[in-house]
């Protein structure tokens, strides 16, 4: 009797893909969970919510996915990117980690660590990539920066990789200053310390708007899946 076949690389196990105004609803869907509390967040202070597999390939993390404070004062929320983490996790069986409570620190700033990074810290094992996902104002002219952290050698060939995705969809892309995540207390910096290859993604506002403004989403999502599904 013939041995039965290898096992199918883990790319080929992706969910088929959906296409761009499937995905863009889906985001829509994700996100309301966020935009019932104004992104607010709910009561319980700092709570954090996980969806998708246990020891995955991806990680994306969304640590403004809700109000935070930063010094004292408060941080207005990344609207969109606890809605895109989620997607991204469904989509590339990863696991989804984002900000869902009302928050008393901005996880993206303290030095300390935290919960919100112990929680990535834990759900990363060997050979994690851990996107952390943001989101910029239209006036830096570009859908996406991508920083490579204090450790770029980590992120290097991330980063290089976004880029040529970005290019294939026609979006405008770079990597640096001043979301380059090289400052101690970014949840880059943190992974990176531990050897992890973590690299942060800032997305324009008006690619965060997949209810009013689906036909700039979709680009944004195709770009991130054509970037990360070869990596799977």
């Amino acid at each position: 009797k013939p041995p039965p076949p290898p096992p199918p690389p883990p790319s080929s196990r992706l969910r088929a893909p959906l296409a761009s105004e499937d995905l863009v609803r889906r985001w829509a869907d994700a996100e309301a969970l966020y935009r019932k509390t104004e992104h607010r967040g709910v009561d319980e202070p700092d709570l954090i919510r996980i969806t998708g597999t246990g020891r995955a390939r991806f990680i994306f993390s969304a640590p403004h996915s809700v109000r935070s404070v930063r010094n004292g004062g408060p941080k207005t929320a990344d609207m969109g990117s606890g809605g895109l983490a989620e997607l991204l996790a469904e989509q590339l069986e990863g696991l989804a980690i984002t900000t869902y409570g009302r928050q008393s620190g901005d996880p993206n700033w303290d030095r300390q660590e935290g919960e919100f990074k112990r929680e990535l810290l834990r759900g990363a094992g060997p050979g994690t990539i851990v996107v952390d996902l943001h989101g910029m104002s239209d006036r830096w002219d570009h859908d996406l920066i991508g920083g490579l952290g204090p450790v770029p050698d980590l992120a290097r060939e991330l980063g290089q990789g976004l880029l040529a995705a970005a290019a294939r969809h026609h979006l405008r892309a770079r990597t640096g200053p001043p979301f380059d995540a090289a400052r101690p207390g970014t949840v880059t910096a943190a992974l990176q310390a531990a050897g992890i290859r973590a690299i942060q993604v800032e997305v324009a506002g008006s690619r965060r708007r997949p209810i009013t403004r689906p036909a700039l989403a979709a680009p944004l999502v195709e770009t991130l899946l054509d970037w990360l599904r070869p990596l799977a």
